[in-house]
């Protein structure tokens, strides 16, 4: 299962839809063949693929119907970001290309297959034990975002893929995010007409189309994440289900949880380091602050 591309519903092993004719994409040093669509939704799509020795990839390609001027620059941006990235829990290109469908040459990239994400295991109950060591993997990954100048604008659990092997998250899908580089990144105009969020999710600063949008965007999205993580729910308004009232031993979280789910932006903390600090305080394991390694839990 994977779910890279916006408000894609992620389609597990059994539903995947497969392709009447397999699609070949191209790059310049590979050719993969790809048969079933495993994530669909905005303008892109993921597919299921081989290459020639069989080592199984994803691949995201932007749809035909999509790739008008502005989601190329989304996706060009979105592509620099994965190729330069070296963080183990935020998605990593390797490779990319440029696949003729409809006599158009719409740009694809590939990156590693992952089978399930984070809202499986939220589905799946995580015992509380283990949530802050897969939520400490959440900050150091989106600080190391954040320190490039990039808020990813649309976190949730279906962008957070899981890596069994590894027992790590990853972020994913970065085709909503702000990157504030201009010597990498192509600027973007955030139109009103373009659908930047997910609402479950989304602090109310690009809900309401400002433009200003800060790193506490995600700090809203990953409280509400933490929140979820223990309760199973997704927080709404002022009236949810507490990790207290869950599991007394993390009820510490609550304070923090609610600073990072603040309608202002202004009365978040400022960044992902604050947060970390609070954890850290709590000693449920020990975490690095503004550092590119994963957390160490005790």
């Amino acid at each position: 299962m994977l779910n890279l591309t916006g408000d894609t519903r992620a389609l597990n092993h059994t539903t995947m839809q497969e392709l009447r004719n397999p699609l070949i994409f191209q790059s310049a040093v590979s050719t993969y063949t790809a048969t079933h669509i495993i994530g669909e939704g905005g303008p892109g799509r993921v597919y299921k693929a081989t290459d020639e020795s069989e080592a199984q990839h994803a691949i995201k390609m932007l749809k035909p119907e999509s790739a008008n001027a502005q989601q190329r620059q989304r996706f060009n941006n979105e592509l620099c970001f994965g190729l330069d990235n070296a963080h183990q829990n935020i998605i990593t290109i390797t490779d990319y290309g440029l696949h003729h469908s409809e006599a158009k040459r719409i740009p694809f990239y590939v990156m590693p297959l992952y089978r399930c994400s984070l809202r499986t295991l939220m589905n799946d109950r995580i015992h509380p034990h283990k949530v802050l060591r897969y939520f400490s993997q959440l900050l150091n990954g989106i600080e190391a975002a954040h320190i490039k100048g990039i808020v990813h604008r649309d976190l949730r659990p279906e962008n957070i893929l899981y890596d069994e092997e590894q027992d790590r998250l990853i972020l994913a899908d970065f085709g909503r995010a702000h990157f504030t580089e201009a010597d990498l990144y192509m600027p973007v105009d955030p139109s009103p007409q373009i659908r930047l969020v997910n609402k479950k999710y989304a602090a109310a600063e690009p809900r309401v189309g400002r433009r200003q949008v800060k790193q506490t965007a995600d700090i809203f999205a990953l409280g509400c994440i933490l929140n979820g993580m223990f309760t199973g729910e997704i927080p709404n308004g002022t009236d949810y289900k507490t990790i207290g009232g869950v599991t007394s031993q993390y009820g510490y979280l609550d304070e923090i949880v609610a600073q990072m789910m603040h309608p202002s932006p202004d009365a978040r903390p400022a960044s992902v380091e604050v947060i970390k600090k609070v954890l850290m305080k709590g000693g449920s394991f020990t975490i690095s602050i503004n550092s590119l390694t994963s957390a160490i839990p005790l």
